[in-house]
Protein backbone atom coordinates (compact mmCIF):
# COMPACT_ATOMS: atom_id res chain seq x y z
CA UNK A 1 0.00 0.00 0.00
CA UNK A 2 1.08 3.60 -0.67
CA UNK A 3 1.15 5.58 2.76
CA UNK A 4 2.75 8.32 0.85
CA UNK A 5 0.16 8.95 -1.14
CA UNK A 6 -2.60 8.91 2.07
CA UNK A 7 -0.58 10.41 4.16
CA UNK A 8 -0.73 13.87 2.13
CA UNK A 9 -4.36 14.04 2.53
CA UNK A 10 -5.80 16.42 5.05
CA UNK A 11 -7.03 14.55 8.66
CA UNK A 12 -10.41 13.28 8.54
CA UNK A 13 -12.86 12.61 11.37
CA UNK A 14 -12.59 9.23 12.63
CA UNK A 15 -15.92 7.38 12.53
CA UNK A 16 -17.48 5.47 15.45
CA UNK A 17 -15.98 2.15 15.02
CA UNK A 18 -17.12 0.69 18.16
CA UNK A 19 -20.48 1.64 17.14
CA UNK A 20 -20.00 0.45 13.06
CA UNK A 21 -18.60 -3.00 14.88
CA UNK A 22 -22.14 -3.33 16.72
CA UNK A 23 -24.38 -2.75 14.07
CA UNK A 24 -22.40 -5.12 11.69
CA UNK A 25 -22.38 -8.29 13.88
CA UNK A 26 -26.30 -7.51 14.45
CA UNK A 27 -26.60 -6.88 10.48
CA UNK A 28 -24.68 -10.42 10.17
CA UNK A 29 -26.70 -11.65 12.74
CA UNK A 30 -30.08 -11.06 10.96
CA UNK A 31 -28.70 -11.67 7.61
CA UNK A 32 -27.64 -15.22 8.40
CA UNK A 33 -30.62 -16.05 10.09
CA UNK A 34 -32.14 -15.25 6.43
CA UNK A 35 -29.83 -17.00 4.36
CA UNK A 36 -28.22 -14.06 2.77
CA UNK A 37 -24.48 -15.62 3.19
CA UNK A 38 -22.87 -12.94 0.59
CA UNK A 39 -23.92 -9.82 2.98
CA UNK A 40 -23.35 -11.85 6.18
CA UNK A 41 -20.14 -12.52 4.83
CA UNK A 42 -19.05 -9.04 3.93
CA UNK A 43 -20.86 -7.44 7.31
CA UNK A 44 -18.43 -10.08 9.84
CA UNK A 45 -15.75 -9.74 7.73
CA UNK A 46 -15.31 -5.62 7.60
CA UNK A 47 -16.38 -5.91 11.93
CA UNK A 48 -13.30 -7.98 12.43
CA UNK A 49 -11.17 -6.13 10.67
CA UNK A 50 -12.24 -3.08 13.26
CA UNK A 51 -9.40 -3.07 15.93
CA UNK A 52 -12.11 -2.49 19.20
CA UNK A 53 -13.61 -4.35 21.72
CA UNK A 54 -17.47 -3.67 22.07
CA UNK A 55 -18.13 -3.05 25.40
CA UNK A 56 -21.77 -4.80 24.40
CA UNK A 57 -22.36 -7.88 22.11
CA UNK A 58 -25.94 -8.58 20.17
CA UNK A 59 -27.31 -11.59 20.55
CA UNK A 60 -26.29 -14.11 18.89
CA UNK A 61 -30.00 -15.31 18.42
CA UNK A 62 -32.43 -12.91 18.04
CA UNK A 63 -36.58 -13.65 18.20
CA UNK A 64 -39.19 -11.61 18.68
CA UNK A 65 -43.06 -11.83 18.58
CA UNK A 66 -44.43 -15.19 16.31
CA UNK A 67 -40.42 -15.57 15.91
CA UNK A 68 -40.47 -17.25 19.76
CA UNK A 69 -43.46 -20.01 19.28
CA UNK A 70 -41.89 -20.80 15.59
CA UNK A 71 -37.88 -20.66 16.84
CA UNK A 72 -37.84 -24.62 16.19
CA UNK A 73 -39.97 -24.48 13.20
CA UNK A 74 -37.10 -21.64 11.61
CA UNK A 75 -34.37 -23.17 12.74
CA UNK A 76 -35.29 -26.81 10.60
CA UNK A 77 -36.58 -24.38 7.81
CA UNK A 78 -33.07 -22.73 8.02
CA UNK A 79 -31.24 -25.66 8.39
CA UNK A 80 -32.79 -26.94 5.44
CA UNK A 81 -31.79 -24.33 3.71
CA UNK A 82 -27.95 -24.24 4.64
CA UNK A 83 -27.93 -28.10 2.90
CA UNK A 84 -29.54 -26.80 -0.49
CA UNK A 85 -32.85 -28.21 0.07
CA UNK A 86 -34.42 -25.42 -0.86
CA UNK A 87 -38.49 -26.59 -1.94
CA UNK A 88 -38.39 -28.51 1.45
CA UNK A 89 -37.09 -25.73 3.33
CA UNK A 90 -39.77 -23.91 1.97
CA UNK A 91 -42.51 -26.29 2.99
CA UNK A 92 -41.43 -26.80 6.16
CA UNK A 93 -41.95 -22.90 6.80
CA UNK A 94 -45.68 -22.67 5.11
CA UNK A 95 -47.65 -22.16 8.58
CA UNK A 96 -45.44 -19.92 10.06
CA UNK A 97 -46.29 -16.30 9.42
CA UNK A 98 -43.32 -14.28 11.11
CA UNK A 99 -41.67 -11.99 8.90
CA UNK A 100 -38.22 -13.72 9.44
CA UNK A 101 -40.23 -16.93 8.64
CA UNK A 102 -42.13 -15.43 5.46
CA UNK A 103 -38.69 -14.31 3.79
CA UNK A 104 -36.72 -17.28 4.33
CA UNK A 105 -39.76 -19.52 2.90
CA UNK A 106 -40.17 -16.81 -0.52
CA UNK A 107 -36.37 -16.90 -0.40
CA UNK A 108 -36.04 -20.45 -0.51
CA UNK A 109 -38.43 -20.67 -3.46
CA UNK A 110 -36.53 -18.30 -5.02
CA UNK A 111 -33.49 -20.14 -4.68
CA UNK A 112 -35.02 -23.49 -5.54
CA UNK A 113 -36.01 -21.62 -9.00
CA UNK A 114 -32.62 -20.56 -9.78
CA UNK A 115 -31.42 -24.10 -8.79
CA UNK A 116 -34.00 -25.76 -11.32
CA UNK A 117 -32.14 -22.91 -13.81
CA UNK A 118 -28.55 -23.76 -13.54
CA UNK A 119 -29.33 -27.18 -14.26
CA UNK A 120 -31.64 -26.64 -16.87
CA UNK A 121 -28.23 -24.96 -18.69
CA UNK A 122 -26.38 -27.32 -18.62
CA UNK A 123 -28.35 -29.18 -21.10
CA UNK A 124 -29.18 -25.90 -23.33
CA UNK A 125 -27.80 -25.95 -26.89
CA UNK A 126 -27.63 -22.30 -28.28
CA UNK A 127 -28.30 -18.85 -26.96
CA UNK A 128 -31.80 -18.98 -27.78
CA UNK A 129 -32.26 -22.10 -25.45
CA UNK A 130 -30.37 -20.25 -22.69
CA UNK A 131 -32.52 -17.17 -23.06
CA UNK A 132 -35.57 -19.02 -23.02
CA UNK A 133 -34.75 -20.53 -19.07
CA UNK A 134 -36.35 -18.41 -16.79
CA UNK A 135 -36.80 -19.11 -13.05
CA UNK A 136 -39.94 -20.39 -12.63
CA UNK A 137 -40.54 -19.41 -9.03
CA UNK A 138 -40.18 -15.73 -9.53
CA UNK A 139 -43.66 -15.28 -11.04
CA UNK A 140 -45.34 -16.54 -7.43
CA UNK A 141 -42.87 -14.90 -5.13
CA UNK A 142 -43.48 -11.59 -6.34
CA UNK A 143 -47.03 -12.29 -6.68
CA UNK A 144 -47.16 -12.68 -2.53
CA UNK A 145 -43.84 -9.82 -2.27
CA UNK A 146 -46.69 -7.49 -3.80
CA UNK A 147 -49.38 -8.35 -1.23
CA UNK A 148 -47.19 -8.11 1.77
CA UNK A 149 -46.04 -4.86 0.37
CA UNK A 150 -49.81 -3.39 -0.18
CA UNK A 151 -50.42 -4.71 3.29
CA UNK A 152 -47.23 -2.57 5.00
CA UNK A 153 -45.75 -5.88 6.17
CA UNK A 154 -42.75 -5.77 4.05
CA UNK A 155 -39.37 -5.18 5.85
CA UNK A 156 -35.75 -4.67 4.62
CA UNK A 157 -34.80 -7.78 3.47
CA UNK A 158 -38.78 -8.30 1.64
CA UNK A 159 -37.92 -5.07 -0.25
CA UNK A 160 -34.01 -6.49 -0.74
CA UNK A 161 -35.72 -9.94 -2.15
CA UNK A 162 -38.73 -7.62 -4.45
CA UNK A 163 -35.88 -5.41 -6.29
CA UNK A 164 -33.84 -8.92 -7.00
CA UNK A 165 -37.18 -10.20 -8.55
CA UNK A 166 -37.52 -6.69 -10.57
CA UNK A 167 -34.12 -6.95 -11.68
CA UNK A 168 -34.22 -10.12 -13.17
CA UNK A 169 -37.33 -9.26 -15.33
CA UNK A 170 -35.63 -5.68 -15.95
CA UNK A 171 -37.73 -3.70 -14.25
CA UNK A 172 -35.09 -1.48 -13.24
CA UNK A 173 -36.95 1.90 -12.51
CA UNK A 174 -39.08 -0.77 -10.00
CA UNK A 175 -35.90 -2.42 -8.47
CA UNK A 176 -34.39 1.02 -7.85
CA UNK A 177 -37.36 1.47 -5.60
CA UNK A 178 -37.07 -1.60 -3.76
CA UNK A 179 -33.69 -1.21 -2.94
CA UNK A 180 -34.61 2.57 -1.78
CA UNK A 181 -36.62 1.21 0.57
CA UNK A 182 -34.85 -1.22 1.85
CA UNK A 183 -31.61 0.64 2.61
CA UNK A 184 -34.55 3.29 4.15
CA UNK A 185 -36.04 0.26 6.56
CA UNK A 186 -32.33 -1.29 7.68
CA UNK A 187 -29.33 1.09 6.68
CA UNK A 188 -26.80 -1.39 7.56
CA UNK A 189 -28.18 -4.20 5.06
CA UNK A 190 -25.33 -4.42 2.50
CA UNK A 191 -26.91 -6.00 -0.24
CA UNK A 192 -29.33 -3.31 -0.82
CA UNK A 193 -26.87 -0.48 -1.18
CA UNK A 194 -24.36 -2.74 -3.27
CA UNK A 195 -27.35 -4.12 -5.50
CA UNK A 196 -28.55 -0.01 -6.03
CA UNK A 197 -24.99 1.04 -6.66
CA UNK A 198 -24.81 -1.19 -9.35
CA UNK A 199 -28.49 0.34 -11.08
CA UNK A 200 -27.17 3.79 -11.14
CA UNK A 201 -26.90 5.09 -14.37
CA UNK A 202 -24.73 7.96 -13.91
CA UNK A 203 -23.27 10.24 -11.18
CA UNK A 204 -26.42 11.97 -10.61
CA UNK A 205 -28.50 9.66 -9.91
CA UNK A 206 -26.18 7.52 -7.69
CA UNK A 207 -26.02 11.02 -5.30
CA UNK A 208 -29.40 12.29 -5.55
CA UNK A 209 -31.45 9.03 -4.48
CA UNK A 210 -33.54 9.77 -1.14
CA UNK A 211 -30.81 7.56 0.99
CA UNK A 212 -30.43 7.53 4.71
CA UNK A 213 -27.28 9.91 5.95
CA UNK A 214 -25.72 6.85 7.01
CA UNK A 215 -22.40 5.97 7.67
CA UNK A 216 -23.08 2.66 4.76
CA UNK A 217 -23.54 5.54 2.57
CA UNK A 218 -20.14 6.27 1.95
CA UNK A 219 -19.46 2.40 1.01
CA UNK A 220 -22.37 2.54 -1.61
CA UNK A 221 -20.93 5.97 -3.04
CA UNK A 222 -17.56 4.65 -3.49
CA UNK A 223 -18.74 1.26 -4.93
CA UNK A 224 -21.28 3.06 -7.33
CA UNK A 225 -17.98 5.58 -8.07
CA UNK A 226 -16.49 1.98 -9.19
CA UNK A 227 -19.36 0.85 -11.23
CA UNK A 228 -19.49 4.24 -13.43
CA UNK A 229 -15.49 3.98 -13.95
CA UNK A 230 -14.79 7.09 -11.76
CA UNK A 231 -12.15 5.36 -10.12
CA UNK A 232 -10.39 8.39 -9.47
CA UNK A 233 -13.64 9.45 -6.95
CA UNK A 234 -13.63 5.56 -5.82
CA UNK A 235 -9.43 6.26 -5.13
CA UNK A 236 -10.34 8.97 -2.94
CA UNK A 237 -13.09 7.41 -0.73
CA UNK A 238 -11.56 4.09 0.12
CA UNK A 239 -8.29 6.30 1.29
CA UNK A 240 -9.89 7.81 3.53
CA UNK A 241 -11.54 5.03 4.83
CA UNK A 242 -8.33 3.09 5.50
CA UNK A 243 -7.41 7.03 7.68
CA UNK A 244 -10.90 6.35 9.58
CA UNK A 245 -9.55 3.16 10.63
CA UNK A 246 -10.38 0.87 8.03
CA UNK A 247 -6.94 0.02 7.00
CA UNK A 248 -7.34 -3.75 7.62
CA UNK A 249 -10.60 -4.43 5.80
CA UNK A 250 -9.95 -7.21 2.98
CA UNK A 251 -13.20 -5.43 1.45
CA UNK A 252 -11.43 -1.85 1.15
CA UNK A 253 -7.85 -3.46 0.22
CA UNK A 254 -9.18 -4.95 -2.45
CA UNK A 255 -11.45 -2.19 -3.77
CA UNK A 256 -8.07 0.49 -3.95
CA UNK A 257 -6.27 -3.06 -5.68
CA UNK A 258 -8.84 -2.85 -8.29
CA UNK A 259 -9.12 1.27 -8.62
CA UNK A 260 -5.50 0.98 -9.09
CA UNK A 261 -5.90 -1.92 -12.01
CA UNK A 262 -8.48 -0.01 -13.48
CA UNK A 263 -6.58 3.22 -13.43
CA UNK A 264 -3.45 1.16 -15.44
CA UNK A 265 -1.49 1.62 -11.97
CA UNK A 266 -0.05 -1.44 -11.64
CA UNK A 267 2.78 -1.88 -9.35
CA UNK A 268 0.18 0.19 -6.87
CA UNK A 269 -1.90 -2.68 -7.72
CA UNK A 270 0.52 -5.26 -6.75
CA UNK A 271 1.80 -4.15 -3.78
CA UNK A 272 -2.45 -3.63 -2.89
CA UNK A 273 -2.95 -7.37 -3.82
CA UNK A 274 0.07 -8.53 -1.93
CA UNK A 275 -0.99 -6.56 1.41
CA UNK A 276 -4.52 -8.03 0.66
CA UNK A 277 -2.87 -11.77 0.45
CA UNK A 278 -1.17 -10.97 3.98
CA UNK A 279 -4.12 -10.20 5.47
CA UNK A 280 -5.88 -13.09 4.45
CA UNK A 281 -4.18 -15.38 2.91
CA UNK A 282 -6.39 -18.20 1.76
CA UNK A 283 -8.72 -15.48 -0.14
CA UNK A 284 -9.36 -15.84 -3.77
CA UNK A 285 -11.88 -13.30 -4.33
CA UNK A 286 -10.49 -10.85 -7.37
CA UNK A 287 -7.71 -13.57 -7.98
CA UNK A 288 -8.75 -13.20 -11.53
CA UNK A 289 -7.93 -9.48 -11.58
CA UNK A 290 -4.43 -10.08 -9.38
CA UNK A 291 -3.82 -12.16 -12.38
CA UNK A 292 -4.35 -10.09 -14.92
CA UNK A 293 -2.13 -7.58 -13.44
CA UNK A 294 0.91 -9.88 -13.27
CA UNK A 295 -0.33 -10.95 -16.92
CA UNK A 296 0.25 -7.32 -17.96
CA UNK A 297 3.25 -7.01 -16.25
CA UNK A 298 4.61 -10.15 -18.10
CA UNK A 299 5.45 -11.21 -14.41
CA UNK A 300 5.67 -15.54 -15.15
CA UNK A 301 7.14 -16.13 -11.53
CA UNK A 302 4.44 -13.95 -9.55
CA UNK A 303 2.20 -15.14 -11.68
CA UNK A 304 3.27 -18.75 -11.64
CA UNK A 305 3.01 -18.77 -7.56
CA UNK A 306 -0.38 -16.87 -7.54
CA UNK A 307 -1.83 -19.92 -10.39
CA UNK A 308 -0.34 -22.52 -7.71
CA UNK A 309 -1.37 -20.85 -4.73
CA UNK A 310 -4.80 -20.44 -5.75
CA UNK A 311 -4.84 -24.32 -7.18
CA UNK A 312 -4.10 -25.78 -3.43
CA UNK A 313 -7.08 -23.71 -1.59
CA UNK A 314 -9.50 -24.51 -4.68
CA UNK A 315 -9.28 -26.09 -7.83
CA UNK A 316 -12.27 -25.13 -9.37
CA UNK A 317 -13.21 -21.92 -8.38
CA UNK A 318 -13.51 -19.56 -11.66
CA UNK A 319 -10.82 -17.17 -10.61
CA UNK A 320 -8.39 -19.98 -9.95
CA UNK A 321 -9.11 -21.00 -13.60
CA UNK A 322 -8.63 -17.39 -14.74
CA UNK A 323 -5.66 -17.23 -13.18
CA UNK A 324 -4.33 -20.46 -14.73
CA UNK A 325 -5.54 -19.10 -18.16
CA UNK A 326 -3.41 -16.00 -18.08
CA UNK A 327 -0.43 -18.65 -17.24
CA UNK A 328 -1.51 -20.60 -19.82
CA UNK A 329 -1.47 -17.34 -21.97
CA UNK A 330 1.12 -15.93 -21.03
CA UNK A 331 3.46 -18.86 -22.01
CA UNK A 332 1.73 -18.67 -25.64
CA UNK A 333 -0.46 -22.06 -24.91
CA UNK A 334 -3.65 -20.49 -26.00
CA UNK A 335 -5.83 -23.76 -26.67
CA UNK A 336 -4.95 -24.76 -22.78
CA UNK A 337 -6.03 -21.53 -22.00
CA UNK A 338 -9.26 -21.46 -23.45
CA UNK A 339 -10.12 -24.41 -21.84
CA UNK A 340 -9.65 -22.94 -18.83
CA UNK A 341 -11.30 -20.00 -19.48
CA UNK A 342 -14.01 -22.30 -20.96
CA UNK A 343 -14.24 -24.28 -17.84
CA UNK A 344 -14.94 -21.32 -15.62
CA UNK A 345 -17.88 -20.01 -17.33
CA UNK A 346 -19.41 -23.63 -17.22
CA UNK A 347 -19.14 -23.25 -13.50
CA UNK A 348 -20.26 -19.29 -13.20
CA UNK A 349 -22.06 -17.96 -16.09
CA UNK A 350 -21.61 -15.11 -14.86
CA UNK A 351 -18.63 -14.64 -14.55
CA UNK A 352 -17.53 -11.71 -16.03
CA UNK A 353 -13.52 -12.19 -16.19
CA UNK A 354 -13.98 -15.20 -17.42
CA UNK A 355 -16.09 -14.59 -20.65
CA UNK A 356 -13.79 -11.25 -21.37
CA UNK A 357 -10.35 -13.77 -21.28
CA UNK A 358 -12.28 -16.58 -22.92
CA UNK A 359 -12.74 -13.57 -25.54
CA UNK A 360 -9.58 -12.37 -25.83
CA UNK A 361 -8.13 -15.89 -26.02
CA UNK A 362 -10.38 -16.60 -29.37
CA UNK A 363 -8.74 -12.90 -30.20
CA UNK A 364 -5.40 -14.46 -29.83
CA UNK A 365 -6.15 -17.84 -31.93
CA UNK A 366 -7.56 -15.33 -34.86
CA UNK A 367 -11.35 -16.72 -34.07
CA UNK A 368 -13.08 -14.14 -33.92
CA UNK A 369 -16.79 -15.32 -34.11
CA UNK A 370 -15.90 -17.20 -30.75
CA UNK A 371 -14.89 -14.15 -29.72
CA UNK A 372 -17.67 -12.28 -30.57
CA UNK A 373 -19.80 -14.79 -28.53
CA UNK A 374 -17.62 -14.47 -25.34
CA UNK A 375 -17.72 -10.86 -25.40
CA UNK A 376 -21.63 -10.74 -26.17
CA UNK A 377 -22.29 -12.87 -23.04
CA UNK A 378 -19.65 -10.44 -20.67
CA UNK A 379 -21.81 -7.42 -21.86
CA UNK A 380 -24.82 -9.03 -20.95
CA UNK A 381 -23.58 -9.66 -17.13
CA UNK A 382 -21.98 -5.81 -17.27
CA UNK A 383 -22.66 -3.25 -20.23
CA UNK A 384 -20.34 -0.76 -19.10
CA UNK A 385 -17.14 -2.98 -18.76
CA UNK A 386 -15.06 -1.61 -21.77
CA UNK A 387 -13.09 -4.43 -22.29
CA UNK A 388 -15.81 -6.27 -23.66
CA UNK A 389 -16.07 -3.11 -25.92
CA UNK A 390 -12.87 -3.32 -27.15
CA UNK A 391 -12.59 -6.92 -27.68
CA UNK A 392 -15.84 -6.36 -30.11
CA UNK A 393 -13.98 -4.15 -32.13
CA UNK A 394 -10.36 -6.47 -32.38
CA UNK A 395 -12.67 -9.38 -32.86
CA UNK A 396 -14.56 -6.67 -36.31
CA UNK A 397 -11.52 -5.69 -36.71
CA UNK A 398 -10.12 -9.15 -37.49
CA UNK A 399 -13.37 -10.04 -39.77
CA UNK A 400 -12.22 -6.54 -42.21
CA UNK A 401 -15.77 -4.98 -40.80
CA UNK A 402 -14.02 -1.27 -39.96
CA UNK A 403 -17.12 0.04 -39.00
CA UNK A 404 -18.76 -2.43 -37.12
CA UNK A 405 -15.01 -2.32 -35.23
CA UNK A 406 -15.16 1.61 -34.76
CA UNK A 407 -18.95 1.61 -33.41
CA UNK A 408 -17.22 -0.74 -30.31
CA UNK A 409 -13.78 1.62 -30.44
CA UNK A 410 -16.79 4.66 -29.39
CA UNK A 411 -18.48 2.56 -27.45
CA UNK A 412 -15.15 1.99 -25.57
CA UNK A 413 -13.90 5.40 -25.41
CA UNK A 414 -17.22 7.05 -24.30
CA UNK A 415 -17.12 4.76 -20.83
CA UNK A 416 -13.09 5.49 -20.68
CA UNK A 417 -12.51 8.72 -22.46
CA UNK A 418 -9.38 9.07 -21.00
CA UNK A 419 -7.34 6.18 -22.00
CA UNK A 420 -5.89 6.49 -25.82
CA UNK A 421 -5.85 3.06 -26.12
CA UNK A 422 -9.30 3.32 -28.16
CA UNK A 423 -8.23 6.48 -30.16
CA UNK A 424 -5.32 4.45 -31.48
CA UNK A 425 -7.80 1.59 -32.63
CA UNK A 426 -9.83 3.91 -34.18
CA UNK A 427 -6.88 5.89 -36.19
CA UNK A 428 -6.14 2.46 -37.40
CA UNK A 429 -9.92 2.08 -38.27
CA UNK A 430 -10.09 5.40 -40.36
CA UNK A 431 -6.79 4.15 -41.90
CA UNK A 432 -8.54 0.94 -42.95
CA UNK A 433 -11.07 3.55 -44.62
CA UNK A 434 -8.76 5.58 -46.45
CA UNK A 435 -9.66 9.06 -43.80
CA UNK A 436 -6.02 9.35 -43.00
CA UNK A 437 -6.99 13.12 -41.34
CA UNK A 438 -9.50 11.37 -39.14
CA UNK A 439 -7.29 9.11 -37.86
CA UNK A 440 -4.98 12.00 -37.17
CA UNK A 441 -7.30 13.67 -35.48
CA UNK A 442 -8.15 10.61 -33.32
CA UNK A 443 -4.14 10.09 -32.51
CA UNK A 444 -4.02 13.99 -31.66
CA UNK A 445 -6.51 13.05 -29.18
CA UNK A 446 -4.52 10.48 -27.59
CA UNK A 447 -1.43 12.07 -27.61
CA UNK A 448 -2.98 15.14 -25.52
CA UNK A 449 -4.60 12.68 -23.00
CA UNK A 450 -0.79 12.11 -22.39
CA UNK A 451 0.97 8.82 -23.94
CA UNK A 452 2.90 8.05 -21.45
CA UNK A 453 4.34 4.70 -23.54
CA UNK A 454 4.74 6.90 -26.79
CA UNK A 455 2.65 4.66 -29.39
CA UNK A 456 0.14 7.08 -29.98
CA UNK A 457 3.00 10.03 -30.31
CA UNK A 458 5.07 7.51 -32.84
CA UNK A 459 1.95 6.27 -35.13
CA UNK A 460 0.82 10.37 -35.53
CA UNK A 461 4.56 11.09 -36.49
CA UNK A 462 4.62 8.53 -39.04
CA UNK A 463 1.34 9.93 -40.41
CA UNK A 464 3.07 13.16 -40.84
CA UNK A 465 6.44 11.27 -42.64
CA UNK A 466 3.95 9.80 -45.05
CA UNK A 467 2.33 12.67 -45.98
CA UNK A 468 5.96 14.36 -46.41
CA UNK A 469 5.24 16.60 -43.64
CA UNK A 470 8.79 16.83 -42.24
CA UNK A 471 8.43 19.47 -39.76
CA UNK A 472 5.38 17.98 -37.92
CA UNK A 473 6.71 14.38 -37.84
CA UNK A 474 10.25 15.87 -36.38
CA UNK A 475 8.54 17.25 -33.24
CA UNK A 476 6.70 14.26 -32.64
CA UNK A 477 9.56 11.78 -33.62
CA UNK A 478 11.77 14.13 -30.53
CA UNK A 479 8.68 13.58 -28.09
CA UNK A 480 8.67 10.18 -28.88
CA UNK A 481 12.64 10.07 -28.30
CA UNK A 482 12.16 11.79 -24.72
CA UNK A 483 9.94 9.42 -23.73
CA UNK A 484 11.81 6.75 -24.65
CA UNK A 485 14.84 7.99 -23.07
CA UNK A 486 13.03 8.66 -19.85
CA UNK A 487 10.36 6.08 -19.16
CA UNK A 488 10.80 3.55 -21.92
CA UNK A 489 8.44 2.35 -24.48
CA UNK A 490 6.80 -0.27 -25.52
CA UNK A 491 7.25 -0.89 -29.09
CA UNK A 492 11.17 -1.96 -30.26
CA UNK A 493 13.98 -1.22 -30.66
CA UNK A 494 13.94 -1.13 -34.53
CA UNK A 495 11.05 1.83 -34.18
CA UNK A 496 13.44 4.46 -32.64
CA UNK A 497 16.60 3.70 -34.75
CA UNK A 498 14.13 4.26 -37.76
CA UNK A 499 13.44 7.10 -36.08
CA UNK A 500 17.27 8.15 -35.54
CA UNK A 501 17.08 7.62 -39.42
CA UNK A 502 14.37 10.31 -40.26
CA UNK A 503 15.93 12.46 -37.69
CA UNK A 504 19.40 12.53 -39.38
CA UNK A 505 17.92 13.17 -42.98
CA UNK A 506 15.68 15.88 -41.57
CA UNK A 507 18.74 17.66 -40.01
CA UNK A 508 20.69 16.94 -42.68
CA UNK A 509 17.75 18.89 -44.68
CA UNK A 510 17.99 21.55 -42.60
CA UNK A 511 21.72 21.83 -42.39
CA UNK A 512 22.03 21.18 -38.69
CA UNK A 513 25.00 18.92 -39.28
CA UNK A 514 25.79 18.33 -35.82
CA UNK A 515 22.42 16.89 -35.08
CA UNK A 516 22.34 15.00 -38.32
CA UNK A 517 25.67 13.57 -37.37
CA UNK A 518 24.43 12.20 -33.44
CA UNK A 519 21.69 10.94 -35.02
CA UNK A 520 23.37 8.81 -37.60
CA UNK A 521 26.02 7.51 -35.28
CA UNK A 522 22.77 6.24 -33.53
CA UNK A 523 21.16 4.35 -36.38
CA UNK A 524 24.65 2.64 -36.74
CA UNK A 525 24.13 1.38 -33.32
CA UNK A 526 21.75 -1.40 -34.59
CA UNK A 527 21.96 -4.19 -37.35
CA UNK A 528 19.12 -3.88 -39.15
CA UNK A 529 19.79 0.16 -40.03
CA UNK A 530 23.79 -0.10 -39.30
CA UNK A 531 23.89 0.58 -43.20
CA UNK A 532 21.68 3.31 -43.63
CA UNK A 533 23.48 4.73 -40.82
CA UNK A 534 27.17 4.69 -42.12
CA UNK A 535 25.60 6.18 -45.81
CA UNK A 536 24.51 9.13 -43.68
CA UNK A 537 27.60 9.64 -42.32
CA UNK A 538 29.09 9.92 -45.32
CA UNK A 539 26.66 11.75 -46.78
CA UNK A 540 26.81 13.76 -43.64
CA UNK A 541 30.20 14.65 -44.16
CA UNK A 542 30.98 14.74 -47.91
CA UNK A 543 28.27 17.99 -47.84
CA UNK A 544 29.90 19.16 -44.58
CA UNK A 545 33.55 18.06 -44.37
CA UNK A 546 35.06 20.78 -42.73
CA UNK A 547 32.48 20.07 -39.56
CA UNK A 548 34.56 19.99 -36.22
CA UNK A 549 32.91 16.74 -35.03
CA UNK A 550 34.05 15.17 -31.74
CA UNK A 551 31.25 12.48 -32.13
CA UNK A 552 31.93 11.88 -35.66
CA UNK A 553 35.77 10.98 -34.41
CA UNK A 554 34.23 8.07 -32.72
CA UNK A 555 33.84 6.08 -36.04
CA UNK A 556 36.73 4.47 -37.68
CA UNK A 557 38.11 5.35 -41.05
CA UNK A 558 37.49 1.55 -42.44
CA UNK A 559 33.98 2.00 -41.36
CA UNK A 560 33.36 4.53 -44.18
CA UNK A 561 35.87 3.21 -46.25
CA UNK A 562 34.22 -0.01 -46.43
CA UNK A 563 31.17 1.62 -47.75
CA UNK A 564 30.91 1.12 -51.53
CA UNK A 565 27.46 3.28 -52.15
CA UNK A 566 27.49 6.84 -52.65
CA UNK A 567 23.76 7.94 -52.19
CA UNK A 568 23.22 11.18 -53.42
CA UNK A 569 21.51 14.31 -51.55
CA UNK A 570 18.61 13.88 -53.75
CA UNK A 571 18.02 9.86 -53.78
CA UNK A 572 18.45 10.32 -49.72
CA UNK A 573 15.80 12.81 -48.98
CA UNK A 574 13.49 11.23 -51.38
CA UNK A 575 13.88 7.54 -50.02
CA UNK A 576 10.27 6.21 -48.60
CA UNK A 577 9.54 5.33 -45.25
CA UNK A 578 11.18 1.57 -44.60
Amino acid sequence: MEQTAMDSSPAIEPLPLEAIKQDLIRVYVESSARGLVHSAHWSIELANSIEVKCTQMPSMIELSGDEVTEASQLMLGKSLYDTREYRRAASSLEKCNSTKATFLRLYALYMAGEKNKEDNLVDAIGEDEVQDIKNEEMVAVKEELTTLANNGTLDSYGHYLFGIICKEQKLLTEAREKFVKSCQLCPTFWGSWQELSRLCDDRKMLEGLPLPDHWMKKFYIANGYMELLHFEDAMSLYTSMVQQGLGHSPYVVSQIALAHYHLSYFQPSIDAFQHLEKLDPYQLDNVDTYSNVLFVKGNKVELTLLAERATEIDRYRPETLCALGNLYTLRGEHENAVTHFKLATRIDRSSLSAWILLGHSYVELRNPTLAIEAYTRALAINKRDFRGHYGLGQAYEILKMPHMAMYFYKSAHTLRPNDGRFLRALSDCYLELNCPEEAKKCLKCAVSLGDNEGESILMLAKLHEHDKEHGEAAKLYTKYLTVASTVGTTGNLEEQYHVHLFMSRHHLRQGNYKEAEVHAHQACQFDVTREKGKSLLREIYKRHGSIDSTVGKGIAAADLSGLELDISPISLFQEQTQ
